[in-house]
């Protein structure tokens, strides 16, 4: 009996052993920095730039002056290549990046250095306005050593500077779930309105009983107010929305807001000059 009992204790500790030097799950592949030189610490190099775009450091950034009057975004550009890409591999492409004077949209880039210079993955951030740090990730869908990271930053009417810091486009980084930008419950016609036409914005909510509705001006005072008119679940979206009528308003006006159940629609106008 005592015999049999070392045996099976023997044999647990073994078991026990096994089930501890054994991996709970595969391991994932290490993320990999495909770039190089993003945080300009001493130098731009190896970072290229177009021949009419001067560029150097300030403060531990790459700064570029841009001239103005180019015809297309890739009339101007910065760039790294020789960046390698594996298909189905997930990256994080990052950077922080500015503008003087705020407001210009630049295209950066992930894709081909040589022709057809086939884009892989693109976004046009609006710097100084959208945020000054940017993070995406993608799928390749080629494998190759001939990879390009670009920011084109031709096609304004003005010269500006740009300034980026903080480049990285990290391998071996697990696929993100996308998750759709509907914006603001309060959703309003950002167009614009026109000052004698209808207005009317959509509230998403739970409530099933109406709920007060103020109208903002770009100061933050209440112009105009009232209750919202409960509809019911919306057939095409599956939501409990409201409808917010304020039609009785006719001024003019820009940046206005909507706020309501405790959300507050993006900034709208009213007025023509959309429309024209």
């Amino acid at each position: 009996m005592n015999r049999r009992r070392t045996a099976l204790l023997t044999l647990t500790a073994l078991l026990g052993a096994a089930l501890v030097a054994s991996p709970a799950s595969p391991a994932m592949a290490d993320e990999v920095e495909q770039l190089k030189n993003g945080t300009f610490d001493t130098t731009t190099e190896p970072w290229w730039t177009t021949s009419n775009v001067t560029a150097g450091l300030s403060d531990g950034q790459l700064c570029a002056d841009v001239p103005g009057g180019t015809a297309n975004r890739w009339d101007a550009a910065v760039g790294q290549n020789d960046v390698t890409l594996v298909k189905g591999q997930s990256y994080k492409f990052s950077f922080t990046a500015k503008g003087s004077p705020e407001g210009h949209v630049v295209r950066a880039i992930v894709g081909l250095q040589v022709a057809p210079y086939d884009t892989y993955f693109e976004v046009s951030p609006q710097l100084s306005v959208s945020g000054n740090s940017y993070s995406y990730t993608f799928t390749s869908p080629v494998d190759t050593a001939q990879g390009q990271v670009g920011f084109q930053l031709g096609g304004s009417a003005d010269p500006f500077r740009f300034c980026m810091d903080d480049a990285s486009l990290l391998g071996g980084v697990p696929p993100e779930v996308y998750e759709p930008d509907t914006g603001p419950r309060v959703r309003v016609n950002q167009v614009a309105y026109l000052p004698a036409g209808p207005k009317n914005a959509t509230l998403v909510t739970d409530a099933t009983t109406k709920l007060p509705w103020q109208l903002k001006s770009t100061s933050g005072a209440v112009v105009a107010h009232g209750w919202t008119l409960p509809r019911g679940i919306d057939a095409s979206s599956g939501q409990n929305v409201h409808s917010i009528d304020f039609g009785a308003y006719k001024k003019r006006g820009t940046g206005l807001t909507l706020v309501a159940d405790g959300e507050t629609s993006r900034p709208f106008d009213i007025g023509t000059r959309a429309y024209e």
